[in-house]
C-alpha cells in the first residue's frame, strides 16, 4: 500500500484566543499550529467557559501534546461549573458535554466523569 500525504487548507478562526500586543496584520498570519507550539497563546482563549473556549479547548486536546492535559483538566472544571444553573440551555450543556467527553477519552482521567453524567442527564431532562 502507498502512503500519500495531502495538504489541505482548512479556514478556522481563532475563536476567543486573545493575541494581546499583535498588529492585525500578524493575528492574521497565526495557524493553530502556532497555538499549539507557543504557550504564551495556548490558555489565551480559556477565560470564560462559553462556546468559543470549548472548541479551543478541543482544538488543544486534538493537538495530543500532553503539556496542556494539566491546563485543560483545570479548563474541564470550569467548563462543568459553567453549566451548573439550572436554566443552562442545552446548546451550553451539549458544548460543555464535548470537552469533558473528549478530556475524558483524550486523557484516560475520569476526574470530570461526575460532572459529564450530571450534565448529561440535566441536558435531557431539559429536552
Amino acid at each position: 500500500m502507498n502512503k500519500r500525504t495531502i495538504n489541505l487548507l482548512l479556514p478556522v478562526f481563532l475563536l476567543s484566543i486573545h493575541l494581546v500586543g499583535l498588529s492585525q496584520s500578524e493575528k492574521k498570519d497565526i495557524t493553530l499550529e502556532d497555538i499549539y507550539k507557543n504557550r504564551k497563546f495556548a490558555g489565551k482563549g480559556l477565560q470564560n467557559a462559553d462556546i468559543p473556549d470549548h472548541l479551543n479547548a478541543l482544538a488543544l486536546l486534538a493537538s495530543g501534546d500532553k503539556a496542556y492535559h494539566s491546563m485543560l483538566a483545570k479548563y474541564a472544571r470550569k467548563a462543568a461549573e459553567s453549566v451548573q444553573p439550572e436554566d443552562t440551555w442545552n446548546w451550553y450543556i451539549a458544548y460543555a458535554n464535548l470537552v469533558l467527553s473528549e478530556f475524558t477519552l483524550a486523557t484516560g482521567k475520569q476526574t470530570a466523569f461526575s460532572e459529564l453524567k450530571q450534565t448529561t442527564l440535566r441536558g435531557v431532562k431539559n429536552q
